[in-house]
């Protein structure tokens, strides 16, 4: 082991949407910075998470639009496939959006050293790559994100268990999926595979998808993806995962599945509701010409009970479906066990890093930001703690404490969230004014053939200011923007329905929930 000769002011642990925000911030405010990363920069979001999957999910929308041109009377044939050609497409936006960051690295004088990191005293880091080094710094930042939650016979094992990372490295689409957990994680992948042709059933043991989402929104948005041919079990505990020698999965009616508070983890478990009917798709789901579904469907475990008096009876509660693959998207956990944290009197829970309002831990030297401390795991936020840090740190003066945090589902439609839901606020006892606009009140929707959606405002009584609001619909990711500047700002309804939306344009749907708030909607009746 040596001693590095680096000498820089502060050392951020990991690449990903906090740390290489806050390490460009902070050599913008004249800091001398040194970034650790033992793997890409970028983190999981933009290799492993984000990026690549809402790539697929753009050329998953590709199949169906080609299946909706016949309503149009635009005929194309069954798309084919390439799984391999599409996972390179993906896998170049990737590369180009990783060289984007090292370029803006160098540009701002940001040195990257490979490896991965470890505390072995309050003020010291040990860095292990090619060789192992030893490093000081006035400050640390640990940003080194978070990874799939493993559980207990259910460990991927990259053939028939795969989690988020291997579904991203397939080099053969299943006819059919099994996805475990109803969370933002598996219902986007439910949303892709199920668009370039797997038969895909979605399993939660709580009793509504998006668990801790407004139920009404949760029930609207499974509606519309059952309409899709996704299949949905809720409520219900997975025994057993069969590997061999077919793939299968086992499960019963999950026992005293209870309400939830909502966790940091957006991708696990929350609240229930009742679970929706399955409609017949109106829209049939295209199918490549390469790929013939199996529709899987499910059974009772009718095995032939033993005759012999000491064997046990099958339990007829449990159900088992027979698929291609299982994919576990059960939440996410912090990667903060490596990083020797009591080496450095850093204090974790569950291994959560805890910081106070400043991001400080434990040890006034070590910050952490991102999702290795507790809070929703999104990259905006971390994105967003990487630039308030940086500014602390370097004293600019300016003091950013958010309170709008934006959260986003990429199905189709899409669901997008900020502020507090209509159940949240009224748990908290406020009184409150709710708007609900259908999608079809703005003509821009039926040009975009997607009629069905909602756009629900949540307003303070008394004060009239925005207090959240939930979009389920195309555009939806852009959409909840305007509504978190004006929950981040204090705006009212009446401000929102002063300002022009251009038309058409499905931005309407904001104006139009802001004057029916007051009565005064003009494309809805107002109630």
């Amino acid at each position: 082991m040596s001693t590095s000769d680096k000498s820089p002011d502060v050392i951020v642990i990991g690449a990903g949407p906090a740390g290489y925000v806050c390490a460009i911030r902070l050599a913008q405010l004249g800091k001398k910075v040194l970034v650790v990363e033992r793997e890409r920069v970028g983190g999981v979001c933009l290799n492993w998470g984000c990026i690549p999957v809402k790539a697929l999910l753009h050329a998953a929308q590709t199949v169906r639009d080609a299946a909706e041109g016949k309503r149009m009377g635009l005929l194309f044939q069954n798309p084919e496939i390439d799984l391999v050609a599409l996972y390179g497409w993906k896998a170049r936006i990737v590369d180009r959006l990783v060289r984007g960051i090292e370029y803006l690295f160098k540009a701002n004088g940001v040195e990257v050293m490979t490896g991965s990191a470890r505390f072995v005293g309050p003020e010291q880091l040990a860095v292990t790559g090619e060789q192992e080094e030893m490093l000081a710094a006035q400050q640390f930042v640990i940003a080194t994100g978070s990874k799939p939650v493993v559980l207990p016979g259910m460990e991927p094992d990259g053939h028939a268990v795969i989690d988020s990372n291997h579904a991203l490295k397939l080099v053969e689409l299943p006819r059919r999926l099994a996805i475990i957990g109803a969370g933002v994680i598996g219902l986007e992948f439910a949303t892709l595979f199920s668009r370039l042709g797997a038969k895909v059933t979605v399993l939660e043991l709580e009793k509504q998808i998006l668990p801790g989402t407004d139920p009404e929104l949760a029930a609207l948005l499974q509606r519309l993806m059952q309409r899709e041919g996704i299949s949905f079990e809720l409520g219900v505990k997975v025994s057993e995962i069969v590997r061999a020698p077919a793939v299968a999965v086992r499960y019963r009616p999950g026992a005293d599945v209870t309400t939830k508070t909502p966790s940091a983890d957006l991708g696990v478990n929350h609240r229930d509701t009742e679970s929706q009917t399955n409609p017949k798709s109106e829209i049939q789901n295209p199918k490549s010409s390469v790929l013939t579904p199996d529709p899987g469907p499910y059974h009772q475990d009718t095995k032939t009970p033993s005759t012999d008096p000491g064997a046990q009876t099958p339990d007829p509660d449990f159900r088992s479906i027979e698929v291609d693959k299982v994919l576990v998207a059960v939440g996410r956990r912090p990667m903060s066990d490596e990083l020797g944290l009591e080496w450095a009197g850093v204090k974790a829970e569950r291994g959560f890093i805890r910081v106070d309002s400043g991001y400080r831990t434990s040890n006034e030297r070590v910050f952490a930001i991102g999702d290795v401390t507790s809070g929703p795991l999104l990259a905006h936020r971390a994105m967003a703690e990487g630039i308030a840090l940086a500014e602390n740190i370097a004293g600019s003066g300016r003091k950013w404490k958010f309170k709008a945090m934006p959260s986003c589902v990429y199905t189709d439609p899409e669901l997008a969230t900020v502020g507090l839901s209509e159940p949240e606020a009224k748990a908290q006892g406020r009184a409150v004014k709710v708007a609900r606009v259908p999608l079809s009140a703005v003509g821009r929707s039926l040009t975009l053939g997607r009629g069905e959606g909602l756009c629900k405002l949540i307003c303070d009584a008394e004060s009239d200011k925005v207090l959240g609001c939930a979009v389920v619909g195309p555009q939806a990711d852009s959409l909840i923007a305007e509504a978190a500047v004006a929950v981040e700002l204090g705006l009212t309804a009446e401000d929102l329905g002063r300002a022009v939306h251009p038309h058409p344009t499905m931005s309407e749907l904001l104006f139009e929930a802001a004057e029916a708030i007051h009565g005064r909607a003009i494309h809805v009746a107002n109630g």
